[in-house]
Order: structure tokens, then C-alpha cells, then sequence
């Protein structure tokens, strides 16, 4: 049977302005349905019409921005996730918006990341569904605890750990601390007189691996006594290598309240002396006999059939004591003044301190009684001494350590803390800590933290401090709240440590890290870490990614190995044992199989790094693809051999040379032209070989070439041949300039000598036959000239004969035409000279 199942469609709503919207309709492909909205009102309305499964949120929106607009959204949703789309260097805002109910945030570049952008999606809906199932859970747990009044409870016999539940701690009200100790320490809150048979009663159960029900008193952190039922089986499970029980506890008091009533105020008086230490005690005046109560008995380790007197009852001390005692007790009775004795005994072969406190009682005038209470202050004085020595200890730490009373007053300010924020101890002493100004908070953060001191909670975190001379600094503190002995909070302790630089450090690491990641993600270089262990590929940047057509999934499946063609198995085992012992290979070149089958030539370096929680052996891999580098090579090997040849083979001079007209090279047919080997040039100014009357010359136009911006130099001079005489070259050339910035000149010189003999042979022939020209023009135009001139003499009479004129008339004729012809003559030779001049 063919079930043709449709997965629904999640429903998005993409809360974004138009010109940052990164998500398209189409985005996400099949399985999503995505509506837009511009502002947060327009989202409101959306959401009021249509179910979505999830919210996009940017928090700079044209009507909202920035957290309040998380606060406002979050009204109108109920259930449904959001996450916040930021800029990249937002996070903290992310952070912000996650504690206030975001369940989560992503960058506007993840938008562009399909994976990112749907894997989001879909864990932010799951987890606000488990959430919501949870939450449900432990409301109704919960409302079930508070109505039977129950809370479990798991012990571990062997090792005496014992972990009651949240609502055993809240339901008895004890020290959560001292509760998670062990079952001994719990059993120190049983009512004394239950203590022992509840010991008892366990230690039979638990020999037997039995279950057990019992029923005691219970004292809570506040000193209210508690009836709890305490019931408990053992868990066996495979595999357990110590008996576990499991149960719970019940509050009964109510159930016991009837029974209790009954000798409720003498108990309370018994009790109190027991869990107290405190004990009455009365002395007659008149009868001088001196009467103690129950308690009084136990804070001196005698029997209740032990008959106190005053004398017996001093012989408990010392012989100092006993006599300070008793001048102090009759120093008083003769001052009316109430009774302060205090002193050390020893019980049962242990030190312990008692206190005396009474008062005069008086028949009118008459003192008749002495009536008071006996403290054991054992653990008082222990205390005091502790603290003292914490004082002590507190004051050597490197930390600042800063403590005040109930009413903010000082009442410990260490030296280290002198030293941070500049003010003495003794001016800080009993002093408002308010009035030193050395903390920087707004009333809503300190009223969070103060809500939570009242509570009897520690606070720790990163504050902004400030220093006597105004400077701010940025420092870590603990504040931990100092519980007095009836459970009120009597001071808080903050723990103070500078962390400027420390949080300068960590910024750096964190830039270095994230300059480190775009480096490995950005470069063009392949990227790849390998364990050398298992010789597998654990990351790798795109480019490699894309280099071997692999997905990372695939990569990270591969080892070095797979991909490496069989007959580089060698090299790559050299180079292996290389970099076990010097931590570092290559560069060596290689071949690595692509996804395809085909293979692309590669050079590989890399270095090794200790991975120190897992104690491995990492290398990070630089993978360069050379495919290209060699076509390239190749080409440039073939251009360069053609050009080697022309230069080689040209019948014309290639040279090079410096800035200071050094020849620094110069092609093999030197030889041939100047008669001079390669090795008598190179290394020679060029000035050297040319004419005396055209170093000047040379040197000026090469120097003029090497500062023009063009660099052109066109040339023609002469060079000294080997044997002495001058050939005229031809040169032109351009200046060039290295990778390095140094300026070169690269010249091609032709050898011309013939031609310009020639030229300047013809020109002489040419000035030759201008002067010659112009010598005959005026040996022949002078007799013309005369011709001319008697013919026009004749010409002037008009009794010539007709026959007479005409032949004048013919000679004047062809005188005029001789005399052109010879004016021809000298302007076709003085345009022959000037064309010669110019070639």
C-alpha cells in the first residue's frame, strides 16, 4: 500500500525592512511558507490573522528598533519562537535578546546560507516545543508538591552522599549546602532527640538492604520544627557498584500539630537549650543554693543527678579562671550590675567556652537572686576566631576584599583593596560604602542584584568601577551574602580583581581567532587539518573543498591516504616521519585524486600543532594547486627560449645597462660588430666606446631618457670598434623599470656604417655639383647676359631689315630659354644639397 504522506509547511514570518530583506520567497525551497513584513505593526496584524510556526525578527525596523522591539513582539506572540537577525558585531545584543525569550539569533549573512538559515529554523521550533512540554511537566509536578507537600530524596549509603530534590529543600527550608553534604550532615537538622534512633534505624535498614518508613522532627534553616515522614526503597539497577536508595520526605507537621500542642512549651524550653547550647540557672543569695535547668546539665557534661553549687560549679575551671569568676560574679552583686562571666572548661577531654549571662533580682532594695542563662559559645568563639583569621588571610590576598553590614556601613576593607580604588582602611571603616562612589550601576541593575541578596543569594560579574582619582576600570566581582546564626543576613563579602587587561587580552585572542578563521575560510590557498594519528581529515577550508569537488560531510570521512595516488605513497611516508620529528614538511610536489577520479598537481607545507586536551597530534596542511603555474611555466619557458634565440641569432646588438650607463648585458653579436668578446664589455660604461665629440652628447640623452616619464632614447653615433676606428650605429631603446623599483635600459643598436658613409659621401658629391653649378651658371650667364643686352639695344632701332629682326628676335628667344635652363640647374643642385643635409 502506497501512503502518499505531505510534511505541512512551516509558516514563517519575516519581520525585516525592505532594503535589508535577505530572505526571498523562493529561498528556502520546498517545505517553507514565508510571509513578509515590513514593520512591527504590520507584523501585529499578521499575526493576529495567520498561525506561524516562527518569527523573524530585525531588530532596526523603521518603527521599532533595537530590543524594544523584541519586548513589544513578544506581548503579541505567546508561544511562538523568534529569532533576531543582527549585525555581525551585535552578539551581545543576540545574547540580551535570548535572555529575555529569543530562542535564538543569526547574522545578516547567514541569510545567504541555506544550512544556517533552515537549520535555525527548525531547532528553534523544536526547542520551544520541548520547552513548552517541559514547562508543563514541572507545573504540574510541582503543584503536586506543594499541595501533598513532598520531595524526593536519593542516598548513597556506602559514601554517605545524600541529594534531596528542590522542593524537599524548599518543603524542609534547609541550607541547601549543607543538605547536599552527606546524610550525616542532613541528620545534623533532626531534632537531637530523634538523632539516634533514626541512626539506628538506618543502619539496621540499611545492613538488611531493606526499605525503610520513619518519622522525626526536623529543624529548618529558619529554626521552625518540622514532623517529616521519611519513607525509601532501595534501587537496584545493573551495574551498580554501591546500594542506592530512593524516596521521599513529607511534611506531617500539621498531622502531628494536636500531640505537639500538648507539652509544646516545655519541649520548646528543652529544645531550645539542646539546639541552642543554651541552659537557665538560679542562684539563691539567701540559701546560697543554685538550681539549673535540663539543658544547663548537658553544656557541662554532667548527669542530671549532678547537684550543683556554687562552689562545685567553679571547680569546673581552671584556678585562674575559678578566681576571676569569682570576683567578677561578687564585683557585680556589689555594683548591682548585671553578671558577665565567660570562660574555658574541658568536657569529655574537649576544650569548650561557656558564657554566663544573669541579672540581679531584687525583693524591693534586696538583692534575693541571681537568675540567668548559661551559653556554650564554643562554636561562637570558633567562629570569631575564624573569622579573624579569614580577616587575616583576606588581608594578603592579592584581591580586594570589601565587606559591609546589613546597613551598607564598612566593615572590612583589605589592603589589597587600598591599593585598587585608593581610599585607606582607615577611612573607609564604619563608613557608608555609598558615600565612596567606587561602583558605577544603574538602579535597575542594582535593584536585580540586591533582590537577589535579600534572597541569600552570591552574585558575581563584570562591573565598572572607579577609582579615588576618577578613573574607571573594569573589574570582576563576587559578592557572597554572610548568613548570621539565626539565618538573617548579616554582611556581604565582594571579591574584587581587576580584569582591564585581562579583558584586553581576551579581545585580542577573540580578533586574532576571528582574523584567523576569515584568513582560513577567505584564503586562496587550500586549507585542511589532519590527525596524524588516524590520518584523517578533520576541516578544511572551501577552496580545497572545491579544488577535490568534495563536500565537507564527505571530506572529513577521508583520510590523507584515499586520496593520494599509490605511486606518492613513498614520498608521503618520508615526509610523515619528517614531520613527527622536526614538526614541520614540505614544500614537496604531489598529486591528489579528485571526486571525480581525475588528478590535479599540488605542493604541500604544513606544520604541526599539540592538540592539549585530547593529547593529539594535529598538521595543518597548505594545499597549492599548481595545474596552472605549470601551464604558465611551460608558456613562459617556450617565450623565453624564442626570445633567447632572436636575441642570440639577431644580426643587430641587444644590450642593457644601468642607471650609470654600466653595460650589464650585451647579445654574442658584439663580436661580430664591434670585434670586442662579451666579457671585455660587460661591466663597461658605454661612454667608453663612443667618439670623443659624442660622449657629452650620449651621456646627456641617456641621462635625459632614465628621467623622462616616457624613457624613449633614439640615437645615432659612433662606437669604437676593437681595432680602433668608429662605426656609425644606429640605436633606439626604452627604460625599463624591476619588480624591486630599479630602473634599467634595454637597447637594440644597428650597425649603419656603411649607409652613412654612403650618405655622407653622396652629400659631398652633391656639394660638389652645386658648385659646380653655381660656377657655370655664372661663366654662362654672364655672355647671355651681354646677348640679351645688345639685343635689346637692337631691337630699340626701326630700319632693320625684317630678316635681320627675325634672327634677333630668334637668338633673344633662345637666349631666354638657355638662361632658364641654367637657373633650373642651380636651384635642381641647391635642392639636391638641402635634401642631403636634412637626410
Amino acid at each position: 500500500m502506497n501512503l502518499d504522506i505531505q510534511t505541512p509547511l512551516v509558516s514563517v514570518l519575516v519581520v525585516q525592512g525592505l532594503a535589508e530583506r535577505g530572505v526571498h520567497k523562493n529561498f528556502l525551497g520546498e517545505g517553507y511558507e514565508i510571509s513578509f513584513a515590513d514593520t512591527l505593526g504590520e507584523s501585529k496584524s499578521l499575526i493576529a490573522s495567520k498561525a506561524f510556526d516562527i518569527v523573524l525578527l530585525d531588530l532596526n525596523l523603521s518603527d521599532y528598533k533595537g530590543i524594544d522591539a523584541l519586548k513589544s513582539l513578544l506581548r503579541e506572540l505567546g508561544s511562538i519562537p523568534v529569532v533576531i537577525i543582527l549585525q555581525e558585531e551585535d552578539d551581545e545584543l543576540g545574547v540580551e535578546a535570548m535572555h529575555l525569550g529569543a530562542q535564538d539569533y543569526l547574522h545578516y549573512a547567514d541569510l545567504a546560507n541555506e544550512n544556517i538559515l533552515k537549520r535555525i529554523i527548525r531547532y528553534s521550533i523544536e526547542r520551544n516545543k520541548h520547552i513548552k512540554a517541559l514547562k508543563v511537566q514541572e507545573d504540574s509536578l510541582k503543584l503536586a508538591q506543594d499541595i501533598s507537600k513532598i520531595g524526593s530524596w536519593t542516598w548513597y549509603p556506602e559514601s554517605d552522599k545524600f541529594i534531596p530534590s528542590a522542593a524537599f529543600i524548599k518543603i524542609f527550608a534547609i541550607p541547601e549546602l549543607t543538605a547536599q553534604n552527606s546524610f550525616i550532615t542532613f541528620l545534623r537538622n533532626v531534632h537531637v532527640d530523634d538523632r539516634q534512633k533514626i541512626k539506628e534505624a538506618l543502619h539496621v535498614h540499611t545492613i538488611r538492604l531493606e526499605s525503610f518508613s520513619l518519622e522525626f522532627r526536623i529543624f529548618t534553616k529558619s529554626k521552625n520544627l518540622l514532623h517529616i515522614h521519611l519513607s525509601g526503597n532501595l534501587l537496584e539497577e545493573t551495574g551498580q557498584t554501591e546500594p542506592v536508595y530512593y524516596g521521599t520526605g513529607q511534611d506531617i507537621t500539621e498531622l502531628k500539630a494536636t500531640l505537639e500542642n500538648l507539652n509544646q512549651k516545655e519541649r520548646f524550653l528543652d529544645l531550645s537549650g539542646e539546639i541552642a547550647l543554651v541552659g537557665g540557672w538560679e542562684f539563691d543569695l539567701k540559701e546560697e543554693k543554685l538550681y539549673w535547668s535540663k539543658a544547663s546539665y548537658g553544656i557541662h557534661g554532667v548527669p542530671e543527678s549532678f547537684e550543683p553549687t556554687f562552689t562545685n560549679a567553679l571547680e569546673f575551671y581552671g584556678a585562674e579562671d575559678r578566681v576571676k569568676m569569682s570576683n567578677s560574679f561578687y564585683k557585680s552583686l556589689s555594683e548591682g550590675k548585671p553578671i558577665f562571666l565567660e570562660a574555658p572548661i574541658q568536657i569529655d577531654g574537649a576544650n569548650r567556652w561557656l558564657q554566663y549571662n544573669g541579672r540581679i533580682i531584687k525583693d524591693g532594695s534586696t538583692p534575693v537572686k541571681v537568675a540567668g542563662v548559661v551559653h556554650d559559645v564554643t562554636e561562637s568563639k570558633r567562629n570569631l576566631k575564624r573569622q579573624e583569621l579569614r580577616g587575616m588571610m583576606l588581608d594578603t590576598v592579592r584581591e580586594a576584599a570589601v565587606a559591609v553590614d546589613k546597613n551598607w556601613n564598612v566593615i572590612f576593607w583589605n589592603k589589597a583593596a587600598e591599593n585598587l580604588f585608593g581610599y585607606k582602611r582607615s577611612e573607609t571603616i564604619n563608613q557608608p560604602i555609598a558615600s565612596f562612589n567606587i561602583l558605577k550601576i544603574s538602579k535597575e541593575d542594582f535593584a536585580k542584584d540586591f533582590k537577589k541578596f535579600k534572597k541569600g543569594k552570591s552574585v558575581a560579574g563584570e562591573y565598572t568601577l572607579i577609582r579615588r582619582d576618577g578613573r574607571e576600570f573594569l573589574g570582576f566581582a563576587s559578592n557572597s551574602v554572610i548568613i548570621g546564626q539565626e539565618g538573617k543576613i548579616e554582611a556581604l563579602l565582594t571579591i574584587i580583581r581587576d580584569i582591564s587587561k585581562e579583558k584586553e587580552h581576551l579581545i585580542k585572542l577573540e580578533q586574532s581567532e576571528t582574523r584567523f578563521r576569515k584568513l582560513f575560510e577567505h584564503s586562496a590557498l587550500g586549507i585542511g587539518l589532519v590527525d596524524m594519528n588516524s590520518k584523517k581529515w578533520l576541516d578544511s577550508n572551501d577552496t580545497l573543498l572545491k579544488l577535490l569537488g568534495y563536500s565537507k560531510d564527505e571530506f572529513t570521512e577521508l583520510t590523507y591516504v584515499d586520496i593520494t595516488p599509490r605511486e606518492y605513497r613513498k614520498v608521503d611516508h618520508e615526509q610523515f616521519h619528517k614531520t613527527m620529528q622536526k614538526n614541520t614538511f614540505g614544500p614537496y610536489q604531489k598529486e591528489y585524486i579528485k571526486k571525480d577520479g581525475s588528478r590535479v598537481k599540488v605542493i604541500l607545507t604544513g606544520f604541526t600543532i599539540e592538540n592539549g586536551e585530547e593529547g593529539k597530534k594535529l598538521a595543518w596542511t597548505h594545499v597549492l594547486d599548481i595545474t596552472e603555474l605549470e601551464e604558465k611555466t611551460e608558456s613562459l619557458r617556450q617565450s623565453e627560449e624564442r626570445f633567447r634565440d632572436y636575441v642570440e641569432n639577431s644580426t643587430d646588438v641587444i644590450l642593457t645597462i644601468d642607471d650609470n650607463s654600466i653595460i650589464t648585458y650585451i647579445s654574442p653579436n658584439a663580436k661580430n660588430v664591434f670585434g670586442f668578446d662579451y666579457t671585455e664589455i660587460r661591466g663597461v660604461s658605454l661612454l667608453e666606446f663612443s667618439h670623443p665629440d659624442e660622449k657629452e652628447m650620449v651621456s646627456n640623452d641617456i641621462a635625459e631618457a632614465f628621467n623622462d616619464e616616457n624613457g624613449l632614447l633614439k640615437a645615432t653615433t659612433r662606437i669604437r670598434h676593437k681595432d680602433g676606428h668608429y662605426l656609425w650605429i644606429q640605436s633606439e631603446g626604452t627604460v625599463r623599470i624591476t619588480p624591486e623599483g630599479k630602473k634599467y635600459g634595454i637597447i637594440v643598436s644597428r650597425d649603419i656604417d656603411k649607409e652613412r658613409r654612403s650618405e655622407l659621401q653622396i652629400r659631398e658629391q652633391n656639394r660638389k655639383l652645386k658648385d659646380i653649378a653655381f660656377i657655370q651658371s655664372h661663366i654662362l650667364r654672364r655672355p647671355l647676359a651681354n646677348i640679351l643686352g645688345l639685343l635689346a639695344i637692337n631691337t630699340l632701332s626701326d630700319n632693320l631689315p625684317a630678316e635681320s629682326s627675325r634672327l634677333l628676335n630668334l637668338i633673344k628667344t633662345e637666349a631666354e630659354n638657355m638662361d632658364d635652363i641654367v637657373y633650373e640647374i642651380v636651384e635642381k643642385s641647391t635642392e639636391l644639397t638641402n635634401l642631403s643635409s636634412y637626410e
